[in-house]
């Protein structure tokens, strides 16, 4: 499975089909929730980075359709949950793939993955330690 190409998408759970990331208006924080651009931000812009490493991974940039807000989290610890970055910079997460779709995380300074972790639909999307679960696919579905 080819990598998408940067654009406009709607990230959706491999193992939770209804559920897409998304946030509230009015809030920061990313959930897994249906569609419904009526109560939800849910079209991400996926642009990738220059990668200098030589890893099985693809690093790139999430931010909101039409807008330079891109996702990060607080901190790189397990169940910060992934939102709107506080500052302008953006935030670099990686893409790796799967049979299902692509693992979206980043590392944190010593070199520990934290992947995306949705435990239910209407829960929040947080980061979780490699080790401690699982990594969750997640699809790029293109917006239309």
């Amino acid at each position: 499975m080819p990598y998408p190409a940067p654009g406009t998408y709607h990230i959706q759970s491999s193992s939770k089909p209804d559920c897409y990331a998304s946030i509230r208006y009015g809030e920061d924080a990313l959930r897994g929730e249906p569609i419904d651009p009526s109560q939800y931000s849910q079209t991400w812009r996926l642009d990738y980075n220059e990668d200098t490493s030589d890893t099985p991974r693809l690093w790139c940039a999430l931010t909101i359709a039409g807008y330079t807000s891109s996702l990060g989290v607080k901190s790189i610890n397990d169940h910060q949950p992934v939102c709107i970055a506080a500052d302008s910079s953006a935030w670099s997460w990686f893409l790796k793939q799967t049979n299902e779709g692509y693992v979206i995380g980043l590392l944190s300074s010593r070199g520990n993955e934290y992947n995306w972790f949705l435990s239910d639909k209407d829960e929040q999307i947080v980061v979780i330690g490699g080790d401690k679960s699982e990594p969750q696919s997640w699809r790029f579905v293109k917006a239309e």
